[in-house]
């Protein structure tokens, strides 16, 4: 594997994931790449992310368009595999403070992540709180844990999430500001993200892919 070719490969995914943005809900986001010393063979995607600086920082986001009350985090860390990107684990965070200690919720992929801790590789973590939930646990003889540190599935490798759909969540609900293209822009990316997985589960199952073909008389 060439060190330049998981350069190029993760420096292209970073503009898409920066265009996304920038045509949806940011103006002037930037989205970078930065090889890891640590696993080798390993690059890091996300906002503000440089060679001098690869943990990144989040972005902004408002409603009228001035001082930012929440704060967007995306990052990826991938690897090449068979020729092509793949991440190895992501993150999508939505907080109320620049630093993240204000956290209101996460989506996270952690591949393998389901045979290492007990639970799945694609989730969501809620910070808040809900008296029913706490009657649940209690009465299930877990009283000390708290919403955020249950994992909520959301669809496993190949059915997860994208960061498209998060966006366009925040624009439904009306809770940032939009461009007026932004449900073209999501449209498109997302149909590419479902297209990418949609190839990598047919290499997982091919038969099942031909058995539906054959059904549909294309084979």
């Amino acid at each position: 594997m060439a060190r330049s070719e998981l350069e190029r490969a993760s420096h292209d995914f970073a503009r898409t994931i920066q265009q996304v943005l920038n045509g949806t809900v940011c103006r002037f986001a930037r989205v970078g790449a930065a090889l890891l010393s640590e696993p080798i063979g390993y690059t890091f995607i996300g906002l503000n992310v440089t060679r001098t600086n690869p943990i990144g920082q989040p972005v902004g986001l408002t409603v009228d368009g001035k001082k930012p009350y929440a704060w967007l985090n995306v990052g990826f860390t991938a690897w090449m595999k068979d020729g092509h990107l793949t991440v190895y684990n992501s993150f999508i965070t939505l907080s109320l403070d620049e630093m993240g200690d204000q956290t209101i919720f996460h989506y996270d992929y952690e591949r393998e992540k389901d045979t290492r801790d007990g639970y799945t590789e694609a989730h969501l973590q809620i910070h808040g709180q809900s008296d029913k939930l706490s009657a649940l646990l209690d009465a299930a003889g877990r009283p000390k844990t708290s919403l955020e540190r249950l994992h909520f599935p959301v669809g496993g490798r190949r059915y997860r999430p994208s960061l498209e759909d998060v966006i366009e969540f925040l624009i439904s609900e009306r809770l940032v500001r939009s461009h007026p293209v932004w449900k073209e822009v999501l449209d498109a990316n997302r149909d590419a993200f479902h297209d990418r997985q949609l190839r990598a589960a047919v290499g997982f199952r091919p038969q099942v892919a031909m058995d539906e073909l054959k059904k549909l008389g294309h084979l």
